[in-house]
């Protein structure tokens, strides 16, 4: 590479982990720390996602899309470091317009979202530092704190309401509290968005076939 390049992206990385513009960029360069890479291996890994879709917007010859970036940022912080030059050779990356990248939600889900809001009205989406979020509310679901584990997880929906790792948690919860209905609209909706994911090659096979057994044991309920 141009070491003037290397150099500029270096900054660039290192201007948004400080900023925390966007904040998924921080979560991730957390999240490479402490899977035990180093500084200079999490600006990196930062670094080769933000080259990928640099090199795309210039053969396009669109904007940035930012929502994207951000996505994948947000799923692939959870992944092994090793794993995200793979991801990337598959990743599908979406140059449209960014309204052209909203979905349709179902009405009861848009539901549930205006209850959490009344419930946390102090948790802003995409502006939160919620990276352990998730293991923390796993934690307190196998401890058998379900209240607690329902609360991190309600938390977790409002901070990333476009991933699907807040609707499983509590969809896991409700499974445990007997909450057969709730479960399965959480569950059926987490698995949505790990479809669209998966589609865009940011997320394992391995992780969407849970998700589906997941739906299958709710289903299973009685």
């Amino acid at each position: 590479m141009n070491p003037f390049l290397h150099v500029t992206l270096h900054a660039i990385a290192e201007n948004q982990i400080q900023d925390r513009n966007p904040i998924e960029a921080f979560q991730f360069y957390n999240a490479m720390l402490r899977k035990k890479c180093s500084r200079h291996e999490a600006i990196h890994l930062l670094n080769i996602i933000l080259v990928k879709f640099i090199f795309q917007i210039l053969k396009e010859k669109k904007p940035f899309p930012l929502e994207s970036y951000r996505k994948i940022l947000k799923e692939y912080k959870s992944r092994r470091p090793e794993k995200i030059d793979q991801l990337l050779e598959s990743i599908q990356i979406d140059v449209k317009q960014e309204g052209d990248e909203k979905r349709r939600i179902n009405p009861r889900i848009e539901k549930v979202l205006g209850e959490l809001k009344h419930r946390h009205p102090n948790i802003r989406a995409h502006e939160e530092d919620d990276d352990d979020w998730w293991q923390e509310g796993m934690r307190m679901l196998r401890s058998g704190d379900l209240e607690g584990a329902e609360k991190k997880f309600e938390q977790l929906i409002l901070a990333e309401p476009e991933h699907h790792d807040g609707y499983e948690g509590l969809a896991l919860v409700c499974q445990n509290r007997g909450r057969k209905d709730q479960a399965l609209l959480l569950i059926e909706h987490a698995l949505t968005l790990a479809t669209g994911f998966f589609e865009e090659g940011a997320l394992d096979q391995e992780i969407l076939d849970e998700i589906e057994e997941e739906k299958r044991e709710i289903l299973e309920m009685r």
